[in-house]
C-alpha cells in the first residue's frame, strides 16, 4: 500500500513536471497555445512516459487508462428527489418509492441505471420531468395522464413507449431509434415522424390530427393503426411484412396494397376509396371497406377470407363462390340486385346483415316482395316469427312471395331469415334484409273501378222526366202534322194522375164540408 501511494506521488509530480516543462518552453505563450492544434492522446501518454523514465520510474504506457475509461469511473454525482429535479408531486413520490433504494432521498449512479421501466398510468401526472436521469429505461408507460408535453430525447434506450390519451401536440421520437412498440392515441398530434425509427414494429396512433404520416422507413412494421386522424394518403408499399392495417375514418382516396402480401387483416371503411384491388392480398382473413365509393371489389383470389364488411358502396354485383370459407358478410346499402349464397355453407347468423335490393309490387291493396327470381332455395327462407307476429308479413314457400301487410317505401327493409345448409351448421339461418328499390304497380282493372263511374252516364236518365213533361207539346200540328207513334204514349199516366189528383181534392173538400 505505501509502495501505491509513493508510485501514485512520483506520477502526480511527474505529471506536474510535464506540464510545467510546456508551460516555460519557448513561444509557449497563451496566444501560441489557443492558435496551436490540441494534441493527440497518444502524443501526451509518450510525453507523460518519457518524464516518468526521466523521473526514474517504470512504467508501462499501455496501463494507462483511456478517456473512455476514465468516462466511466468518473462517478456520476447523486440526483435529489426534489421539486427541482421531478416537479410533479406525483412522479417525484413515485420516483422516491420505486427508485430510491436505500430511502436516501437521492438517486445514485445505480439505482438511475437500475431503472428499466417506469409504470406511472392513471395517475393526474401533469409533467415527467426529471424522466432524463434514466438512461437506462426501455418502456415507458404514462397513458391516461395529463402530460401537455413529453421530453424522451435523453432516453436513448426506449423500446417501448405508451402515452395514449394525454394532451400532448407534438412527440419527437427521433432520438429514440431503439423504439419498436409506439402507442400515442387519444391526442392531439397533428405531425408523428417515424423516420428515424427504423426498428418499429407496432404503431397505434388512432385518434389524433395526424395529416401526414410517412411510413417508408419503416419497412419492420407489422402492425399499424391510424384510424380517425385526417390522412389524406398513406403509402405502405415499402411494409412489406405488414400484417394488420387499420385506416378507418380518414380522407383516403387511394389506398395501394399490392406489396402487402403477408396483409391477413385490412380495415378502410370511412374513406373516399373509388377502387381496391387484393388480388396479390392471398392471405387476407378479414376485410372492412364500408362506407366508401366502390363500384366493384373482386374477392375471388381471397381464398382465406373470412369475414368481409363492403356495406354502403355502390356495388352492382359481388361474387363471393370463391370465398367458400366466408362466415360473416356485411352488403347493405349497395345496389345489388341478387346474392348467391348458394356455395357459402359456412356462413353464420350475425348483426352485420347483407341486403339485397328488389322492387316491391302494388297488386291492388296487395303489397309483396317476389323472390322467385333470386339464386336462394325458397323451402329455406322464412319469416322471422316476431316480425310476423308484430306487422302480419307472410311467405309463400312455393311462390317465393313475401306478402306485406302495408306499403313499404323505397329503400325501407324487410327481414327476413335464409337457413344455410352447412353440415356442421345444420340449423343455422342467416337473416337477410331485403331493400325496397322500386315500386311497381301492376293493379289491373276491376269491375268494381267502373262503379266509381256509374253516377256520370246515369244523370242522363235521372234527368228523363224532366224531358218527358214538354211531350204534350209535340202534338201540337204546329210543329208537327204527323207525329209518331208512340208519341202519345206517355200521356196516359199523366193524365190519370191529373184525374186522381181532381177525384182525390173534391171528395176531401166535401168531407171537410160534412163535418
Amino acid at each position: 500500500m505505501r509502495k501505491q501511494k509513493t508510485k501514485q506521488s512520483m506520477m502526480g509530480i511527474s505529471l506536474l513536471a510535464v506540464m510545467g516543462i510546456a508551460l516555460l518552453a519557448p513561444g509557449a505563450g497563451i496566444n501560441e497555445v489557443k492558435a496551436t492544434s490540441t494534441p493527440s492522446d497518444a502524443k501526451i501518454e509518450a510525453d507523460v512516459t518519457a518524464s516518468l523514465s526521466d523521473a526514474g520510474i517504470e512504467e508501462n504506457a499501455a496501463a494507462l487508462p483511456s478517456d473512455m475509461d476514465m468516462m466511466y469511473a468518473a462517478p456520476t454525482a447523486p440526483v435529489a428527489i426534489d421539486s427541482t429535479n421531478f416537479p410533479d408531486d406525483v412522479f417525484r413520490e413515485w420516483v422516491r418509492v420505486n427508485c430510491d433504494k436505500d430511502d436516501d432521498g437521492q438517486l445514485s449512479e445505480d439505482e438511475m441505471l437500475q431503472c428499466s421501466l417506469i409504470d406511472v398510468e392513471n395517475k393526474g401526472i401533469a409533467s415527467l420531468t426529471g424522466i432524463e436521469f434514466f438512461p437506462s429505461l426501455t418502456e415507458l408507460h404514462c397513458s391516461n395522464n395529463n402530460l401537455n408535453s413529453l421530453d424522451i430525447s435523453n432516453n436513448t434506450a426506449l423500446t417501448k413507449l405508451y402515452c395514449s390519451n394525454n394532451n400532448l401536440n407534438s412527440l419527437d421520437v427521433s432520438n429514440n431509434t431503439a423504439l419498436t412498440s409506439l402507442e400515442c392515441p387519444d391526442n392531439n398530434l397533428s405531425n408523428l415522424d417515424l423516420s428515424n425509427n427504423t426498428a418499429l414494429t407496432y404503431l397505434y396512433c388512432i385518434n389524433n390530427n395526424i395529416n401526414n404520416l410517412d411510413m417508408r422507413h419503416n419497412t419492420a412494421l407489422t402492425y399499424l393503426a391510424c384510424d380517425n386522424n385526417n390522412i389524406s394518403s398513406l403509402n405502405v408499399s415499402n411494409n412489406t411484412i405488414l400484417k394488420i392495417l387499420f385506416c378507418q375514418s380518414n380522407n383516403i382516396n387511394s389506398l395501394d396494397v399490392s406489396n402487402n402480401m403477408a396483409l391477413t387483416e385490412l380495415y378502410c371503411s370511412s374513406n373516399n376509396l373509388n377502387s381496391l384491388d387484393i388480388s396479390n392480398n392471398t392471405a387476407l382473413t378479414v376485410l372492412y371497406c364500408s362506407n366508401n365509393n366502390l363500384n366493384s371489389l373482386d374477392t375471388s383470389n381471397n381464398t382465406a377470407l373470412t369475414y368481409l364488411y363492403c356495406a354502403a358502396n355502390n356495388l352492382s354485383n359481388l361474387d363471393v363462390s370463391n370465398n367458400i370459407v366466408l362466415k360473416q358478410l356485411d352488403c347493405t346499402l349497395n345496389n345489388l340486385s341478387s346474392l348467391d349464397l348458394s356455395k357459402n355453407t359456412n356462413l353464420i347468423n350475425f348483426d352485420a346483415l347483407p341486403t339485397i335490393s328488389v322492387p316491391m309490387y302494388k297488386n291492388g291493396d296487395e303489397y309483396y316482395i317476389d323472390l322467385s327470381g333470386l339464386p336462394l332455395d325458397l323451402k329455406r327462407v322464412s319469416i322471422d316469427e316476431a316480425t310476423g307476429k308484430i306487422d302480419g308479413t307472410t311467405y309463400n314457400s312455393t311462390s317465393g312471395r313475401i306478402n306485406l301487410s302495408d306499403a313499404k317505401d323505397v329503400r325501407d327493409t324487410v327481414r327476413y331469415s335464409y337457413e344455410t345448409n352447412a353440415p356442421a351448421l345444420s340449423n343455422t339461418k342467416m337473416t337477410v334484409y331485403v331493400r325496397i328499390s322500386e315500386v311497381k304497380d301492376i293493379t289491373e282493372p276491376t269491375t268494381e273501378e267502373p262503379s266509381t263511374e256509374e253516377p256520370i252516364p246515369e244523370q242522363p236518365t235521372t234527368a228523363e222526366p224532366v224531358k218527358v213533361e214538354p211531350a204534350p207539346t209535340q202534338t201540337d200540328n204546329s210543329k208537327d202534322a204527323s207525329p209518331k207513334t208512340g208519341d202519345t204514349a206517355p200521356l196516359y199516366p199523366v193524365i190519370f194522375l191529373l184525374l186522381a189528383s181532381f177525384v182525390g181534392g173534391v171528395t176531401l173538400y166535401i168531407r171537410r164540408k160534412q163535418q
